[in-house]
Formats: C-alpha cells, sequence, structure tokens
C-alpha cells in the first residue's frame, strides 16, 4: 500500500482549513475579533435568542469552548448572556446593539472569504465541492 501524506484527505483539509483561518484573522482583525466568534455572531444573526446548548449544537463547539467564547464576547459588549425564562439553569444568547451594527459587515467578509476560496470554480463544482465535505463530515458519524 503506498500512502501519500501530502495528498491525503486529513492534510488537504487542514491546508485549507488553516488558510481560511489566517484569511479570516487578518479580515476580521479590525472588527477585534476572532474567525470563531465570527462564526458565533453569524449564527445569532441568523436565529437569535437562543439557549447556549442550541448556539453550541449550531456552531459544533463543545459548551465549555463556547462559554469562553461567549464570556470574551460579553467582554466586547457584543452579546448579552440571560437566564431562560423557561429553564432557570439555562442562558439565552442574544445580540447587542454593538454586534447588530456589525451585521452586514461581517456576511459581508464572510460572503468574500468564501468568493476567494472558490475563485475559479463554478457553480457546479463549487456545490459538489460542499456536498462532499458533507457527506465525508456525515461518514465520519457527526
Amino acid at each position: 500500500m503506498n500512502f501519500d501524506l501530502d495528498n491525503s484527505l486529513g492534510v488537504l483539509v487542514a491546508n485549507v482549513r488553516n488558510s481560511i483561518r489566517s484569511d479570516a484573522e487578518l479580515t476580521l482583525n479590525k472588527f477585534a475579533i476572532t474567525p470563531a466568534q465570527c462564526l458565533i455572531l453569524l449564527r445569532l444573526y441568523k436565529k437569535e435568542n437562543i439557549t447556549q446548548k442550541e448556539l453550541a449544537h449550531d456552531t459544533y463547539f463543545k459548551q465549555p469552548s463556547l462559554t469562553l467564547m461567549i464570556d470574551k464576547l460579553e467582554k466586547k459588549d457584543l452579546v448579552k448572556r440571560e437566564v431562560s425564562l423557561n429553564d432557570r439553569r439555562a442562558h439565552v444568547i442574544t445580540l447587542t446593539e454593538k454586534s447588530r451594527g456589525l451585521k452586514e459587515a461581517l456576511i459581508n467578509v464572510a460572503y468574500q472569504a468564501e468568493e476567494r476560496a472558490f475563485e475559479g470554480f463554478d457553480v457546479k463544482q463549487k456545490t459538489e465541492v460542499l456536498l462532499l465535505l458533507k457527506k465525508i463530515y456525515k461518514n465520519l458519524g457527526k
């Protein structure tokens, strides 16, 4: 069996992930937020006033990691954590006026990053890549 590490799925996906992260860090620097924090805000723009547990599910972050990121977003006055009216043990995460003011800019950052990543791809190729990545993710039990 001949295994080509440089052309293996794990290495290629890691390289793409690292490139996306570096690109995002440069672009998001002016907003003083990380790519992970941006992802949280983008999810909240789509679906606000959700529990921390729901947000963890929607962002694929583990609860302890998400708690730390929400703490940092709270310190930056970008989100608020409030006790749920339905379950006093749960916290609901909401956006602040400051983060609402960033919505268009952050959505544009995400859109342009994806445009750069898929430069030279036609719509069919882009759709196929995304479907294949979702299938790989499903195959690995997630």
